[in-house]
C-alpha cells in the first residue's frame, strides 16, 4: 500500500510539473491543457480506493505542489468579458473544476489553498451567469458543470479559513438563489455553504468584523 501510495504521488507531481512547463502561448489551450488534467483524473478514481488517510496524504501533493494558485490561475484566464465559460474553452474549465471538486474531497489543506487564490468569487461568478443557467436545461454537460462549480464550493466552505472569502463575495445570496433548483445535490451543496458561511460558533480572524 505505501509503495501504491508512493506512486500515485509521484504521478500527482508529475501532472502539476507538466501545466507548470506550458509556456504562455500554450498555456490552458486544449492540446496542451486536458492531457495532465485528464491523468489527473484518471488517478482520482485510483485514489478514492485508499483509505481516507492515504487519499488525503496522495491529494495534499496538490497543494504542496502549487497546484490551487495555478489552476485558479487557469479558470480567470480561460474566462472572457462576456462569459466566465466561453465556449471554446469549455473542456480545460469543465476539467480544472472537476478536479478541483475530486481532490478537496480529499484534502483541508488543497481546499484551504484554493480558497485563498480568489477562486470563489470567480465560481460564484459562473453560478450567478444566467445563460449558462439557461443552456443548462438541455446541455448535460453545462448542467453536469454548474453542479460540479457548487459542489466544488461546498468542499471550500467547509475550511473555516475561507468563509470571510464567502461573506466578502456575497455568496449567501446566490446559495439562497439556487435552493430553487430542481436538482437535489445543487440544493444541497448550496445549503452546506449557507451553514457554514452563516455558523454562529466561526469566528473571522481580528480585523474582519466589516466582512460580515
Amino acid at each position: 500500500m505505501a509503495t501504491e501510495v508512493e506512486a500515485h504521488k509521484l504521478l500527482v507531481r508529475r501532472c502539476v510539473d507538466d501545466l507548470k512547463k506550458l509556456d504562455g502561448s500554450s498555456r490552458y489551450q486544449v492540446a496542451t491543457f486536458i492531457p495532465p488534467m485528464q491523468k489527473l483524473g484518471d488517478l482520482n478514481d485510483k485514489v478514492r480506493r485508499l483509505p481516507k488517510s492515504l487519499s488525503e496524504d496522495v491529494a495534499d501533493v496538490m497543494a504542496q505542489q502549487g497546484a490551487a494558485e495555478l489552476l485558479a490561475q487557469a479558470l480567470t484566464s480561460l474566462s472572457d468579458k462576456d462569459s466566465p465559460v466561453p465556449d471554446a474553452n469549455f473542456r480545460p474549465i469543465n476539467a480544472t473544476v472537476s478536479v478541483l471538486l475530486r481532490y478537496t474531497d480529499y484534502s483541508p489543506a488543497l481546499g484551504r489553498a484554493v480558497g485563498q487564490c480568489g477562486t470563489i468569487k470567480h465560481l460564484l461568478d459562473i453560478l450567478k451567469h444566467q445563460p449558462l443557467w439557461e443552456r443548462s436545461k438541455t446541455e448535460p454537460a453545462i448542467r453536469r458543470l454548474l453542479v460540479n462549480t457548487v459542489s466544488l464550493l461546498g468542499n471550500l466552505s467547509r475550511e473555516p479559513e475561507n468563509r470571510a472569502c464567502f461573506r466578502q463575495s456575497n455568496a449567501v445570496p446566490v446559495m439562497q438563489e439556487l435552493l430553487k433548483n430542481d436538482k437535489e445535490e445543487v440544493r444541497s451543496a448550496a445549503l452546506q455553504v449557507i451553514a457554514h458561511v452563516l455558523e454562529e460558533s466561526d469566528c473571522d480572524p481580528p480585523g474582519r468584523d466589516e466582512l460580515h
